[in-house]
């Protein structure tokens, strides 16, 4: 990363010597930004990355510090038969009255008083060690809980369509099953509260550092579910509205004919053609145009955040709606017309016959 930022350093320089000509300057600029924005993406992870790293190398160390001491340990419990043993013997001698058996004794007391000593030394640094490994143990989980969280909620601030909300719904389960993780968190921290931890304030700190970020999670989760869900419909409405007009378009090509009949033969056709047509286009288009209102008002009445847009797209269909349904009514009564004028003149022709 130091080097790379060297590099940059030695664009930038580049950059300023450029001759300053609108559109090559524009592009230089615009390369030495996406650089820029690239490299600064890099850093946090990289330094969260570095705490992960340098959590788990704590932990390793702890343990390998707790396997020696175990080796100690069992060292000295190899030696406690024979510790056992000597003072033992020592005790049956010091009991003797005599010169001999005092200078026995002073060295028995002085052996049970080290070997007790050192033992519960021994029994006190286990017990540190302990301590330090699950609170390592604690921060090490942490880091990795916290990463996960931050990475969620990176990814729930990005813009998505809303094609993309069933994916983000499996994303919400997922997120909601992380709860148990957050739950055997939270149990480690009052396991280490309880025995007394000498950095107990910072891991309860700690805990409940992650336990905001894991609210503040679910808070971005419900957000930006209620978003998508919002670009879903919006996206669904426009699919119905764009159908319901085309629809329209198509059945006003029909209605606005100029084909008036021929003959009373003929109009007699197109008026029993047309009267199946608008009958048809009035049931269906009714039912349509109803849909499409119903779930306009329901999005608005939720409070979508385009609702002025879908009021615009209600009006239209409804305008495109009236405006066929008047046509239709004057392609009929131009029919109805044609067809009584195609009737008298047949009549006539009846009379002169």
């Amino acid at each position: 990363m130091e080097e790379w930022y060297r590099e940059v350093g030695q664009l930038q320089v580049q950059a300023a010597s450029i001759p300053q000509q609108t559109q090559i300057q524009g592009t230089v600029v615009e390369r030495q930004a996406a650089v820029e924005t690239r490299m600064a993406r890099l850093i946090e992870p990289l330094k969260e990355r570095r705490r992960l790293l340098l959590a788990s190398k704590e932990v390793h160390q702890v343990g390998r510090d707790l396997e020696d001491e175990i080796t100690l340990q069992k060292e000295l419990e190899g030696h406690r038969s024979r510790i056992e043993d000597v003072l033992e013997r020592a005790g049956i001698i010091a009991s003797i009255r005599s010169p001999e058996a005092d200078c026995v004794r002073a060295g028995h007391d002085q052996l049970a008083q080290l070997w007790a000593l050192l033992w519960a030394e021994t029994e006190r640094r286990q017990l540190i060690l302990d301590a330090m490994y699950q609170a390592q143990q604690y921060y090490f989980d942490t880091a990795e809980v916290e990463a996960w969280l931050s990475e969620q909620e990176l990814h729930m601030m990005n813009e998505e369509k809303g094609k993309l909300l069933k994916k983000h719904l499996l994303l919400e389960q997922t997120i909601e099953d992380y709860a148990e993780t957050i739950g055997l968190l939270s149990q480690q921290c009052r396991q280490l509260l309880e025995m007394g931890h000498p950095n107990s304030e910072q891991i309860s700190k700690r805990q409940s550092q992650i336990d905001r970020l894991y609210v503040s999670l679910k808070d971005l989760v419900e957000e930006r579910k209620s978003r998508l869900e919002q670009q879903y419909w919006l996206y669904q409405l426009n699919r119905e509205v764009d159908e319901l007009e085309q629809w329209i378009a198509q059945r006003e090509v029909v209605a606005s004919s100029p084909e008036l009949g021929q003959d009373f033969e003929h109009v007699s056709v197109l008026q029993e053609k047309f009267t199946e047509f608008a009958s048809e286009t009035g049931s269906v288009g009714q039912e349509r145009v109803t849909a499409v209102n119903q779930m306009v008002d329901e999005l608005i009445d939720y409070g979508h955040s385009e609702a002025a847009t879908i009021a615009e797209w209600k009006d239209g269909v409804n305008e495109a709606w009236a405006d066929l349904l008047e046509l239709m009514e004057t392609r009929a009564q131009m029919l109805a017309a044609s067809h009584q004028l195609h009737m008298f003149f047949s009549d006539s022709k009846e009379v002169r016959l």
